[in-house]
């Protein structure tokens, strides 16, 4: 039992950490912050951050990992489901900007500072993969809901890329905008440019 409880506390500590590094790195940006800065908002010593995290590269590396493999997770959630390919593209879609918004913070750490202060690291690999992952599962709906006549025949490859895009820029202006209604005009928007003629009327099944 004590050592259940000594993890449980491990755990909500290193937590704590990563969100004050994600408030700081926010607020002040990661070259501004210190592990001072952090240490003061979870109130312990810059040497107890330092047993967490050795370096300030270790804060970004994780909050950047967590972001992708959150999303990834449970993108590979969706793709499971026994739906077609258009609607499992939907609720990806759907998952994606419901993420942007609810987690604003660690998102913008992701896509300001990646490339800015870890485009050397060598655990940059590791979140390469994942984003591969992350971006080809999107061409592969495309490809599946071609091959079945859901939707038209285009670039699957270019037409992800510019899924993505749109997706990812969201996290720029979310924030001030109703969530509930950024969904609706993006999947209407995808919907009305790869849906077949055939499929646009067709019925979609509720979440």
């Amino acid at each position: 039992m004590a050592g259940r409880r000594d993890e449980a506390k491990y755990a909500a500590r290193r937590n704590a950490i990563l969100d004050a590094a994600t408030l700081t790195f926010r607020t002040k940006g990661y070259q501004n912050a210190t592990l001072d800065d952090i240490a003061e908002v979870v109130g312990i010593t810059k040497a107890s951050v330092y047993y967490y995290f050795p370096k300030k590269s270790d804060l970004l590396i994780e909050i950047c990992r967590r972001a992708i493999e959150l999303s990834l997770n449970r993108q590979e959630r969706i793709i499971a489901l026994d739906l077609d390919a258009a609607e499992r593209l939907r609720q990806t879609v759907t998952d994606h900007i419901q993420g942007m918004a609810a987690n604003a913070s660690i998102w913008s750490i992701f896509f300001r500072e990646l490339e800015l202060e870890l485009a050397d690291d060598p655990r940059r690999a590791e979140l390469n993969t994942s984003l591969r992952a992350f971006g080809k599962h999107f061409r592969e709906l495309l490809d599946e809901g071609v091959s079945q006549g859901l939707f038209r025949p285009l670039d699957t490859r270019l037409t992800s890329y510019a899924i993505l895009g749109m997706l990812n820029w969201s996290n720029r202006w979310i924030q001030s905008e109703d969530t509930a209604a950024v969904v609706d005009s993006v999947v209407a928007f995808i919907d009305h440019g790869l849906l077949a003629e055939h499929a646009d009327n067709a019925p979609r099944k509720k979440k």
